[in-house]
């Protein structure tokens, strides 16, 4: 009987917190971002990252204006401070039936909600030492690139993985 109140109770933590963080509205405006080096997924003009606004992950959703800030991000070792201009938002659900639920997922990891848009970036020194493990993860990366295939994609997925 104790098992099952604690279970409760913790479930319903749960959902107090996820409904605390997550917005109810679409906003427009300015924000500050921070992401670390190793949480990049460059795809072109289409870059995706894991950071932080205001102490709670969100995913951010960046589109590049310049080749040059393409460039800038596939090298990149050094946390980043990025100033989005676009709409933060919570994740959308999933709309099919049967469908893969990726707000169920990013919830599952602690993100509730998403920034789009566009935006300049700005390098900060590692300040911590687990940004500077994640500095250390992002250059070691960076090298194994320069690897052969398909030893550079071994190197990744076995070394870092």
């Amino acid at each position: 009987m104790i098992c099952c109140i604690l279970m409760g109770g913790r479930c319903w933590l749960q959902i107090q917190h996820q409904q605390k963080q997550t917005l109810v509205t679409e906003k427009t405006g300015t924000y500050q971002v921070t992401v670390l080096p190793d949480q990049w997924r460059v795809n072109g003009n289409f870059d995706q990252a894991t950071g932080k606004y205001q102490n709670q992950k969100v995913l951010v959703q960046l589109f590049l204006t310049s080749k040059q800030q393409q460039r800038e991000l596939m090298t990149v070792t050094q946390p980043v401070r990025l100033q989005i201009h676009g709409k933060i938002s919570p994740l959308l659900p999933a709309t099919n039936q049967n469908q893969f639920d990726y707000r169920f997922y990013e919830q599952q990891l602690g993100i509730y909600n998403q920034i789009k848009g566009q935006g300049s970036l700005r390098l900060l020194p590692g300040q911590t030492l687990l940004d500077q493990l994640h500095c250390l993860r992002a250059r070691i990366s960076h090298r194994f690139t320069n690897f052969p295939q398909p030893l550079a994609s071994y190197c990744q997925r076995l070394l870092l993985g």
